[in-house]
């Protein structure tokens, strides 16, 4: 009975079937149809009767997200790009150079920005990153979690009044 059930089982998910239909309401959105057999069995008497039912199941995919309204942070990606390339500069005032350039055409987070901060050895270049991204910043609700990113109570105040806390 275990082998028959099996090969059934086996038999009925090479049958499923798929299709992919482009919903009317919105162009850029994709419904996938799965046809998905069901297997019952049903002992009569002293035989085993297999039956397969199908079944389907709608599953609705949005594979073009619609875009945010506002600007948003850095991807990941290009984030680890950023960071990349201002630890590649030797001298620190090349690496706000770099990080005054990506400021330009970014926003960020406060989690990125003390990323950022960590970058930069000297406590003046610290206060420096973060005065240039103070206007960037999209989650200025979260600024306490960037003072963990100076050592010295002079620098977390000046972080504290550039972004207005």
């Amino acid at each position: 009975m275990r082998v028959l059930l099996s090969l059934c089982i086996v038999a009925c998910s090479l049958t499923a079937q798929a299709q992919t239909v482009r919903a009317q309401a919105n162009p850029t959105a994709v419904e996938v149809r799965v046809a998905v057999p069901r297997i019952v069995v049903q002992q009569e008497g002293p035989e085993v009767v297999v039956v397969q039912e199908p079944r389907r199941q709608f599953i609705a995919v949005d594979p073009v997200a619609p875009p945010a309204e506002g600007p948003s942070p850095m991807g990941p990606g290009e984030f680890a790009g950023l960071k990349s390339s201002i630890a590649a500069e030797a001298f620190p005032r090349n690496k706000i150079s770099v990080l005054r350039t990506a400021v330009a055409a970014n926003y960020f987070t406060i989690a990125q920005v003390g990323e950022l901060v960590d970058l930069y050895t000297f406590s003046k270049d610290k206060v420096e990153a973060v005065s240039l991204t103070r206007d960037r910043i999209l989650d200025r609700g979260n600024a306490f979690a960037l003072f963990a990113h100076f050592t010295f109570n002079a620098d977390k105040q000046k972080v504290r009044a550039l972004l207005g806390q």
